[in-house]
This record gives C-alpha cells, sequence and structure tokens, in this order.
C-alpha cells in the first residue's frame, strides 16, 4: 500500500510542482487524467469481502486496490469516443459518471480532499458561512433570491449599495466581446431597479459591501497554514474582485496569523473533513477579520511563485505520509 494517486486532468498546472516532489523523494505515484479514461480499460470487481480495482495503461495493468492516498485534484468531464453516435453520447456520458462515482467510492486510503466532502462544499457559500460562524468567524449579512423586491429591500437596509456575486462561476458570452467571467460587481439602487426584470431568471447573491485595508489568500493543507495578503485596494480595477486584472501585477505579501485563527481554520477543516482548503478573508480598515469562503480546490501555485510559500511541498509530503 505505497502508492499515490492522482486523480486530475492533462492540463492542470499545479500536478507539476507537486509530482517533481513526489519523483524527487522516490515516491511512485499513478496519475488519471480522467477526460481520457474512455480510452483506457479499467475495472472494479466485487467479491465477497473485498473488491478488486484495475486499469490498464500502457498494455499494463494497474492495481489500484491498494493505494496509500488520492489526490482529488480539478478531474474533467469524460471525452467520449468519436466514433460513438450523437444519440449514444449523452447515454456514455452518464454511465461514465456513475462508474466514476463508485470507482472513487471504492478506492480505500486517505483523500486530498474526498469528492463527497468537496461536493457539499462547492459553490454552497450560505453552508459555509454557517459553519464558518460555529467555529468563530465573522461573515457578511447575506441574500440569496430571485425576488428583485427582496433585493432592493435588502440593499437599502445595507445603506444602498451592495456586492453583488453569482452563486457558481459562469462564463456568459458579450455581444462583439466573446466569452467572459462574471466577477464581483458593487451595485446600487438604481443597478436593481433598472436590471429588476432580468433579477427572476435566475438566483442571485447580494452581500453587505465591506470596506477592505485587504484581502487574503489562506492555504490550508492538513495542518500547514500559508497565509498570503492581497493588496488589492492598490489598484482601481481591483479594490472590488482583485480577480479582474493580472493578479500578478498585485503586491502579495507573507502574513503572520494569530494562533486563535490558525485554530479556528482547523477547527473548520475537521468539521468538513477537508485535507486542503483555499480560504479567502477581508480585512477591514479596523483589522477585523471577514470571512468570505472556502474553495476545497481552489489555486495556489501564482502564491507559490510569487512568495515562495512551500504549498506544493505541503501537498507531496502529506500525500506520502498521510497522517
Amino acid at each position: 500500500m505505497d502508492k499515490i494517486l492522482i486523480i486530475t486532468n492533462n492540463n492542470e498546472a499545479t500536478c507539476k510542482p507537486v509530482i517533481r516532489k513526489l519523483e524527487l523523494w522516490g515516491q511512485s505515484y499513478i496519475r488519471i487524467n480522467t477526460e481520457f479514461l474512455s480510452n483506457k480499460k479499467i475495472t472494479i470487481m466485487h467479491e465477497r469481502n473485498s473488491q478488486k480495482i484495475y486499469l490498464k495503461y500502457r498494455n499494463k495493468y494497474l492495481d489500484l486496490s491498494n493505494i496509500k492516498s488520492v489526490w482529488y485534484r480539478h478531474p474533467e468531464k469524460i471525452i467520449i469516443a468519436k466514433n460513438i453516435k450523437d444519440k449514444d453520447i449523452e447515454f456514455a456520458e452518464y454511465q461514465w459518471q456513475s462508474f466514476l462515482w463508485s470507482l472513487y467510492n471504492s478506492i480505500n486510503g486517505f483523500w486530498m480532499n474526498n469528492p463527497i466532502a468537496s461536493k457539499l462544499l462547492e459553490h454552497n457559500k450560505l453552508h459555509q458561512m454557517k459553519l464558518a460562524e460555529l467555529v468563530g468567524f465573522k461573515t457578511p449579512k447575506t441574500i440569496i433570491t430571485n425576488d428583485a423586491e427582496q433585493l432592493l429591500i435588502f440593499t437599502k437596509e445595507m445603506d444602498g449599495e451592495v456586492a453583488l456575486k453569482v452563486l457558481r462561476p459562469t462564463l456568459v458570452t458579450v455581444e462583439n466581446k466573446g466569452d467572459a467571467f462574471i466577477y464581483t460587481n458593487k451595485v446600487s439602487i438604481d443597478y436593481i431597479k433598472q436590471h429588476y426584470k432580468d433579477i427572476k431568471l435566475a438566483p442571485v447573491l447580494a452581500q453587505e459591501y465591506i470596506d477592505k485595508k485587504f484581502e487574503l489568500r489562506v492555504t490550508v493543507v492538513n495542518n500547514e497554514i500559508f497565509a498570503c495578503c492581497i493588496d488589492s485596494q492598490a489598484n482601481k480595477h481591483t479594490n472590488i474582485d482583485w480577480r479582474k486584472k493580472d493578479t500578478l501585477l498585485l503586491t502579495h505579501s507573507e502574513y503572520n496569523l494569530s494562533e486563535d485563527i490558525k485554530n479556528k481554520l482547523r477547527h473548520f477543516m475537521k468539521i468538513f473533513n477537508l485535507v486542503y482548503g483555499a480560504f479567502d478573508f477581508i480585512i477591514t480598515p479596523e483589522g477585523k477579520l471577514i470571512f468570505l469562503e472556502v474553495n476545497p480546490s481552489g489555486q495556489w501555485l501564482w502564491i507559490e511563485r510569487l512568495i515562495k510559500l512551500p504549498i506544493s511541498e505541503a501537498i507531496a509530503r502529506y500525500l506520502i505520509s498521510p497522517v
């Protein structure tokens, strides 16, 4: 039981530095890029009191039954073989989805993160905030609605301005501009009135707008915590959402968290059965820390490169010696 399984996709850049560490430390691993699984032969066999999993890769059968640890890192939708008729593609996709779920639940070993834990948190901000408050973090007042009247009432209660967000990161097609990502925007009562009819089309998430001194991205790997200060207020284009411009242009620096905050983070991770989490916080001009969200598969590589925080090394270390 000495192998590490990496479940990911072919273009996941964060795998490279972690794999380099695994290879440097002489650790064997198996990487599965899920989008190409339809071109592989993989079998789960259930016998009395046991299950066996085999993956045929490069004409060799690899036994996945005894895996030490699993890194679940952005697996992609399976690409169905081109020789399948269009009417059969949907059927095949559903079967592969169910197969993958069976595969994940058949693999023993430690997970980073277990898919069940990840799915519970992804795009589920209200649930995140409820438990963030349980461990002692402060959170913004929030509403999710497709009722424009309720949104107007909430905005008036928030002194006439709110931070408007999508529930799930989504690319939209903008006329004459192609695909665009929807970022957080600060909107007024007038804006909501102008888009009154549009709001009923789909729920939106609105929060009290909180002034920022700077923002924190805190990456937790098991019990190791890496905090990065992002000076989003130095640029007018990033003072509401630091993702709007090239993040690399913003000043990043290592940040020292108090032991109290670190203990709250560890408590949060334990409640959600997480090994990895990327947390976003606001630090207000008065120095208060406000929880925004946690992404169980959030990015970290740009932080590692900018300020040399050894996050990839921490991930590799956990996969080799999960505790």
